[in-house]
């Protein structure tokens, strides 16, 4: 075993005064290394000369695919107090991510540095990785302090760039550092009055330069310096205001600072104080924390922000709207935020009282309304265009609701802090973003170059200003001013530029003003006309109420409610699609997973919308690797390598679902290729756990399972035997051999089906030695870990279709489970207790079908009206991926709107009214209704789709003389399921029952009906009535 190279206790550690450095790695040895690369990615090393001896390059080709490569050795280390590595780069390649890990002996702990959309140097520099940049990535361990690790990597995984290149490097050192930080001496202004020394060289993100009073000067530069000799420029500052301005200079480091005012200034410092500020975000969270509240958006202030999607279906691109009512047409460019000023005051979201809606209350077409006293303001948006061309619009609606005339200027400032909050990453991080340019060229606002605001009604004035002017001091401008109507352009050296469009209003009482904006997204669109905005606005509801209302559902009291929600959740899913493409989400999530997309696409072939699952299926298919791996996900730029056992059986799923409900055989031939290549590769991975290795007792529940996968976000410490897997690949080979009857291939149907049920022998022999082993009464979460994880044992059910064949008390003791927990829960919140974390998935929506299945109507019933009451904001009908109990704790929440949330409330929603038993192929009608929605005019569904053809069925009760009598009706089918139709509704199991006229005798809890059409009487007690 190799000793580690460092070797904190080698060195007089605790007394050391000075840096040390020790080559960890020099390159001279390639033979050191080996490289790796994900599917179908091209990687090799080869030694090169450097700039200290010889070097080690990595050549790469991503293709056509998404990835990463991995260049490791072992290096084992062990860590001082205090570090920090370098390394000397050089290459030519794209914007890709370069990631340096340390990993540990047992090779699951990982910790690492990163460079996102990292691009090489063309000539050798230094690289450093300081020890507050090194983090823990993942692993199972629970002590994450770096003390001793066992190899490192250097990795390039794909940006933006991806592509092909070269990526070298050379003298790999880690710098023990004294293990004491040096004490920070006191600053101290120079004789010169414009620089500071700090008497050692002073790590800072930011700086905030203080002028005395009536000295501080609009133009100035920042420089720095190591000696107070040599100085290096780093901002330019223009147009600055105020006494106090504060500058973010991210991974700046200097003994000396300075100011260099324009010259004649009068300028006399005061002071400049070093900040430690990482990120922009965490650079305006400080000033927003020291500015009165409103100057910046909520998010900035610790507390946490809810948006919402708005776009043209199928558009690449879809819009956000905040709560507060700042507009984001695209990522990464900043946001339109409205302000009113009113006597003499700047007016924002902190001073309004805010509420929500959606247009007809249920179309993907928000608001926001604020109320500010005698003053409103309403913020309505919606998406215009084609997927082509698309746009985002807004009508800004101020009204005077006092009794004497008004007043008010409208200020809609383009500033850069997107909707997208920045407790939020991934795909498109959230928080401000940069712009280094803002232009008015007289008829539109650009932002980097690009046009981002054209108004539809000319505005009285404009401005455009850099950071160093303020946060919004500046935004109400000299009264009556019409300064710069005529085109001009701000450059912000800092990157933080905003503008803002005022429109100075006289309003009467209740009189009321509409101000409208297009805010391109893609293409070229065209905006309308101020005179054609409200017929555009009406053209567009018209064209979502088509799209929406494909399925019909009415009904007395809450049912209008949760057709309403229904419908949104629908709404949010088409936003948030990308071309053909299904993502959970606009930003953090804006890529396409086959997990996401296959129930999601079941959500919407039931709701009508074929040709989307249809699209998307289309479009992920080629995406498979050549081995018949199904991706987890993809994007635009190729497909994601990382292994998810999931993934084959949800793609084989997604087909037969279609060809169920469609019939589409030519769609379904030509991807039954792809199927078959997934089936084959499946296959592979679950006879490479069919081996001796797995016959002894503890690895016995392992024997011929999916190998183990991060597919389920719980096992992303470290891969598990996750039955999430298995229960996706029993519902593959399934699927496949429907898929394969169909298409008149019986050699393939009697070959799958052969692996099928040998399949499906080995899931239920595991089942049976993971729970002994574990001693559990309970479906496990995974073979190796014997946890309980109810919401995703639930595709079990649906659309596994096992219920019956898995060990029926193994599967309700798990659901009972469910439900002690979720008592808790409630109790727990009911009591101000913090249950947990303090968050939720709604992906428990599942259990509401799960429950259903499962003959528990008033639990399914009870746990909806809970998530219901989780809706955020409520008038926008809509869930994150995580729900916070506390809903301004400031986290980051997935997605939001989430469309595999919106799904999983789709199917669960629908499953109250009727559902298919994928096992039997048997449909189950109303066995989620409670008799309260047959009350009044009745209850009435209307165009669901089932693979048996359009559903439709109605009921409606009546009570007379102490007894109630439901008349139901069902509408005819396409076709009659294989199983049969039974029809399970809120009345009791003695209740007498008639179909098409005819006594049954059977118990009514679960009647069987011969044919559709039918009609049926339901006949019981009044006192015996079921909610």
């Amino acid at each position: 075993m190799m000793k580690p190279l460092f070797v904190a206790g080698a060195f007089a550690a605790a007394t050391l005064a000075h840096a040390q450095d020790r080559v960890l790695d020099d390159f001279e040895n390639p033979a050191a290394w080996t490289v790796s690369a994900t599917d179908d990615v091209k990687a090799a090393l080869r030694a090169v000369d450097g700039p200290h001896g010889k070097a080690l390059c990595i050549d790469f080709d991503f293709g056509h695919v998404t990835g990463y490569i991995s260049a490791q050795r072992a290096l084992p280390i062990e860590y001082p107090a205090r570090y920090e590595f370098s390394v000397d780069v050089k290459g030519d390649a794209p914007r890709n991510a370069l990631q340096f890990k340390l990993v540990d002996a047992s090779g699951e702990n990982v910790w690492w540095g990163q460079r996102p959309e990292f691009r090489f140097p063309h000539e050798w520099q230094t690289l450093k990785f300081r020890q507050r940049q090194i983090e823990f990535a993942w692993g199972p361990t629970t002590d994450k302090a770096l003390r001793q690790t066992a190899s490192i990597e250097l990795v390039i995984a794909s940006g933006s760039g991806a592509g092909q290149g070269t990526a070298c490097f050379d003298r790999l050192t880690l710098r023990q550092l004294p293990d004491v930080a040096p004490p920070i001496p006191a600053p101290v202004l120079r004789a010169d009055g414009l620089s500071v020394d700090y008497g050692i060289a002073r790590e800072f993100g930011a700086l905030t330069v203080r002028w005395r009073a009536g000295a501080a000067p609009a133009r100035y530069d920042i420089e720095l310096s190591d000696d107070g000799v040599q100085w290096r420029r780093v901002r330019r500052v223009e147009r600055a205001r105020g006494g106090v301005q504060a500058h973010w200079l991210p991974e700046s480091e200097a003994r000396f600072v300075r100011v260099v005012p324009e010259a004649g200034s009068r300028a006399a410092l005061a002071a400049i104080e070093p900040r430690d500020a990482p990120t922009a975000n965490a650079f305006f969270m400080q000033l927003a924390k020291d500015a009165p509240r409103g100057h910046y958006p909520r998010a900035y202030v610790g507390e946490q922000s809810y948006w919402t999607v708005l776009g043209v279906d199928g558009a690449r691109v879809a819009s956000l709207l905040s709560e507060d009512g700042v507009l984001e047409p695209v990522p990464g460019a900043g946001g339109l935020e409205p302000f009113l000023v009113a006597d003499g005051r700047v007016l924002s979201w902190a001073d309004a009282r805010i509420t929500h809606s959606l247009r007809d209350g249920d179309l993907p077409m928000p608001a926001v309304h604020w109320t500010i006293g005698d003053l409103a303001l309403d913020v309505e948006a919606f998406g215009s265009g084609t997927p082509e061309a698309a746009q985002a619009l807004a009508g800004y609606t101020v009204r005077n609701r006092g009794k004497t005339a008004r007043t008010v200027t409208l200020a809609l400032a383009w500033r850069p802090f997107q909707a997208n909050p920045p407790t939020q990453f991934l795909a498109h991080p959230g928080g401000a973003s940069a712009i280094e340019s803002i232009g008015w060229n007289g008829q539109a606002l650009s932002v980097n170059g690009a046009p981002r605001v054209q108004p539809l009604v000319a505005p009285s004035s404009v401005q455009l200003e850099p950071l160093a002017a303020g946060a919004t001091a500046w935004l109400p401008g000299a009264a009556g001013e019409r300064s710069g109507m005529s085109e001009r352009r701000v450059a912000d050296d800092a990157g933080f530029a905003s503008g803002v469009l005022r429109y100075e209003l006289r309003l009467r009482p209740g009189e009321s003003r509409r101000i409208a904006v297009a805010l391109p997204v893609s293409g070229r669109p065209v905006a309308p006309t101020l005179a054609a905005f409200a017929a555009e606005e009406r053209r567009v509801a018209a064209r979502w109420r088509e799209r929406l209302d494909r399925v019909r559902i009415s009904g007395p009291g809450e049912v209008a409610d949760v057709a309403a929600t229904l419908r949104t959740a629908l709404g949010h899913i088409l936003v948030n699609r990308s071309g053909p493409a299904l993502q959970p989400g606009a930003r953090a999530y804006s890529r396409s997973w086959i997990r996401d997309g296959a129930l999601t696409s079941a959500a919407l072939l039931r709701l009508g919308h074929d040709a989307a699952a249809r699209e998307f299926l289309q479009w992920f298919a080629p995406f498979q690797f050549k081995n018949g791996k199904v991706p987890c996900c993809a994007t635009v730029r190729g497909a994601d390598p990382v292994p998810e056992n999931d993934s084959d059986g949800e793609f084989a799923f997604a087909v037969a679902d279609l060809w169920h409900h469609t019939h589409d055989e030519a769609t379904v031939r030509a991807l039954w290729p792809n199927v078959r290549a997934a089936i084959g590769h499946m296959e592979t991975l679950r006879q490479s756990e069919r081996t001796e290795r797995n016959r002894t007792p503890e690895r016995a529940a392992y024997f011929g399972l999916m190998p183990p996968s991060i597919s389920h976000e719980g096992y992303s410490d470290k891969a598990a035997y996750s039955y999430w897997d298995d229960f996706w690949a029993s519902i593959g080979y399934r699927s496949a051999v429907e898929l394969a009857q169909a298409l008149n291939l019986p050699d393939d149907a009697k070959r799958i089906a052969v692996q099928r049920d040998e399949f499906n022998a080995d899931l239920a022999s595991s089942l049976a030695a993971s729970t002994s082993f574990h001693r559990m009464d309970v479906l496990p979460g995974a073979a190796d870990r014997g946890d309980v994880d109810p919401t995703s044992s639930t595709v079990a059910l649906s659309p596994g279709g096992l219920l019956g064949t898995l060990p029926d008390a193994l599967v309700r003791n798990t659901f009972e489970r469910y439900w002690r927990d979720f008592q808790a829960r409630q109790k727990n919140e009911a009591a101000g207790i913090r249950h947990g974390d303090g968050a939720y998935t709604p992906y428990e929506w599942r259990n509401v079908g799960a429950l259903v299945r499962l003959g528990q109507r008033e639990r399914a019933l009870q746990a909806m009206d809970y998530f219901y009451r989780d809706r955020r904001p409520a008038g926008w009908k809509q869930w994150a991926e995580v729900v916070l109990r506390d809903p301004r704790e400031p986290r980051f929440l997935g997605d939001m709107p989430h469309g595999w949330v919106a799904s999983d409330q789709i199917r669960s929603v629908l499953d109250l009214f009727a559902y298919e038993h994928e096992g039997r192929r048997a449909l189950v009608l109303a066995a989620g209704v409670p008799q309260a929605w047959l009350a009044g005019p009745g209850l009435k569904i209307e165009g669901l789709r089932t693979p048996y053809g359009a559903l439709g069925w109605q009921a409606r009760a009546r009570t007379a003389a102490g007894r109630t009598t439901i008349a139901f009706e069902l509408k005819p089918l396409r076709d009659f399921p294989p199983g049969g139709i039974e029809l399970r509704g809120p009345w009791p199991a003695n209740a007498r029952v008639t179909v098409d006229g005819r006594p049954v005798a059977t118990a009514a809890d679960r009647i069987a009906l011969p044919r559709a059409p039918a009609r049926v009487q339901i006949d019981f007690p009044a006192s015996t009535a079921a909610r």
